[in-house]
């Protein structure tokens, strides 16, 4: 027919990190299903469903969807477009002929809307699940895992402070320095912090600028979403203990934004290399509790 055009619908289905507690039933963590238009962004229909609801909050929120378009004009063909091949076979027995139905897509829209959903409305720490892109592999993360577990078992601060800023090269981006601080001199939030810049170091010291920093923090299992532990078991990540599970939050001009692979792999070699630094101090003073240059002690 003349004049109908083609429109691509994303749907896909994913756990959030919003901790929902209904009377009289135990908490659990929520899916959201979400329909977007592929050319715009626009998102078209959402369900949160409960993770053993099925396939029906699946075919409700295509139809919704689908409604919405019709709505605006009869002429034209939509595409439902997912990722997995179960939920497109559920769209197809739902909507037969009335709809093509593609798995396989890509999903770059979703994932924006996805990530500032779960940033906005889940558990208010910002953390998504570490493989939440494709472009973050299970080998980069199991690098980082390892590498924060090292770093846990060398408590570097019982030596350093954040005013103790390390100098390095940064390893993603050539020609560029970044500074690691070591946080936990004063038995609050233990980890490290990894300045993009010398000048985003000093902004930190200053307390006069937003620096552009990602904190890596050992948190207690309890305080984590569900989505990030549950993800970290499956892959069998190394955690120490209930108290050092490694997290990381990245800002820019002090806003969270999504950790990317640069971020995991950056981290991965900061962590070594304060694991480095508070093995040089060990070996020149053994296992004496030392003078913390930062603490005033």
């Amino acid at each position: 027919m003349s004049g109908e055009r083609e429109l691509t619908i994303l749907l896909d289905r994913r756990p959030t990190n919003m901790r929902i507690r209904d009377t009289g039933q135990a908490p659990y963590y929520p899916d959201v299903i979400m329909c977007i238009a592929r050319s715009s962004g626009v998102i078209l229909s959402m369900e949160i469903a409960r993770p053993t609801d099925g396939h029906a909050p699946i075919v409700e929120t295509a139809r919704k969807a689908l409604e919405s378009v019709r709505h605006e004009s009869a002429q034209v063909n939509v595409v439902f477009a997912t990722r997995q091949d179960h939920v497109a076979a559920v769209l197809a027995s739902a909507f037969a002929e009335e709809v093509k139905v593609q798995a396989g897509a890509d999903f770059d829209p979703w994932d924006t809307a996805y990530i500032e959903l779960d940033l906005r409305m889940g558990s208010g720490t910002g953390m998504l699940p570490y493989l939440w892109r494709g472009d973050i592999t299970d080998a980069e993360v199991a690098a980082f895992f390892d590498a924060a577990a090292d770093l846990y078992k060398a408590r570097p601060w019982r030596w350093f402070s954040d005013a103790n800023g390390l100098q390095m090269a940064d390893p993603i981006a050539q020609g560029r320095t970044m500074v690691v601080a070591v946080m936990g001199s004063e038995g609050i939030a233990r980890g490290i912090a990894i300045f993009d810049s010398a000048r985003d170091y000093e902004a930190m010291v200053l307390r006069d600028q937003r620096p552009d920093v990602t904190y890596v923090a050992f948190q207690r299992l309890k305080d984590v979403p569900h989505t990030v532990t549950a993800q970290a078991q499956e892959y069998g990540w190394t955690v120490v203990n209930k108290s050092a599970f490694p997290t990381m939050m990245r800002y820019r001009a002090g806003e969270v934004i999504p950790v990317s692979s640069d971020e995991v792999r950056r981290a991965a070699v900061a962590l070594r290399a304060a694991t480095a630094a508070a093995a040089a101090v060990r070996n020149v003073a053994g296992n004496a509790e030392l003078h913390n240059p930062g603490s005033g002690t």
